[in-house]
Formats: C-alpha cells, sequence, structure tokens
C-alpha cells in the first residue's frame, strides 16, 4: 500500500483499500458497491496467483505453481530453458528475478491475466487494471 500511496501521492489515502488475500470476495464485494474503476497494486508473488484466478491468495490456502507461469513463459518467448528456469524458481519472487531482464513481456502477460481473472470475479463492467511492483517498490507494469 505505502507504494502505491508513494507512486499515486494526489490519491486521497482512503481510496487505497487492501484486500490481502480475499481477491474474490473484494472485487464482489467493490461491484455490489458500484464500484467504477479498480488497480490491483501487487508484488508478483500475489501477481502469479491472481492471474491463475485463485480466489484466495493466502499461502494456507493456495499452494503457488509454477507450472502455468512456466508455460506462460514457454508460450510468450519460445526459450525451453528460461521456461524450465522458471518452473523450477523456489519462490514467485525468484521467477521474477529469472523473467525481469531476459521476458519482460511474461510479467507483462501476468498483469494482462489479472485483469481478466479481476473480471470474471467482479462480474460487471467494472474498469479494472493491474499494477506490478518489484520487490524494491519499483513500479514494473
Amino acid at each position: 500500500e505505502r507504494h502505491a500511496q508513494a507512486h499515486w501521492p494526489r490519491v486521497v489515502p482512503e481510496a487505497f483499500i487492501q484486500i490481502g488475500d480475499f481477491f474474490k470476495m473484494s472485487l464482489e464485494s467493490a461491484a455490489k458497491r458500484g464500484f467504477s474503476r479498480i488497480a490491483l497494486i501487487v508484488f508478483f508473488g500475489k501477481a502469479v496467483k491472481m492471474a491463475q484466478g485463485v480466489p484466495h491468495t493466502h499461502a494456507a490456502k493456495s499452494a503457488l505453481t509454477m507450472s502455468k507461469l512456466a508455460q506462460w513463459t514457454l508460450d510468450i518467448s519460445g526459450d525451453e530453458k528460461l521456461s524450465e528456469n522458471v518452473l523450477a524458481a523456489n519462490t514467485a519472487r525468484h521467477a521474477f528475478d529469472i523473467l525481469q531482464e531476459p521476458c519482460p513481456e511474461v510479467i507483462h502477460h501476468v498483469g494482462r491475466q489479472i485483469v481478466d481473472s479481476a473480471g470474471k470475479f467482479a462480474g460487471t463492467t467494472i474498469r479494472i487494471r493491474s499494477v506490478i511492483f518489484d520487490y524494491k517498490g519499483i513500479y514494473v507494469i
């Protein structure tokens, strides 16, 4: 939240709502309350789970799997070795480090998939965008 607030200082603090691990529930709630726009601002670990449509992203509720991310990497880059490295990554942060330089397009794809998943949960015409920060709080997409 603090990285988002620092990046968008003109937005009032009340506009920043931490959804925590409740991806699906928070989007359903926003839709019921008539929100017209939502920006989902996350680090990569949460982003990968959201991109895969995981409704509750807490580690105890959902295991992070690198297989879908590795497949996206192969589909986008055509680089089997890079895809294998992503599949072997120990954490999303590790996968992010593997992808950031050689293939940022995969990170951008994850961002687009977040929007797709969020739209399915919101079930309305809410304008949704995603923002992914790196682990230093720097805006990536």
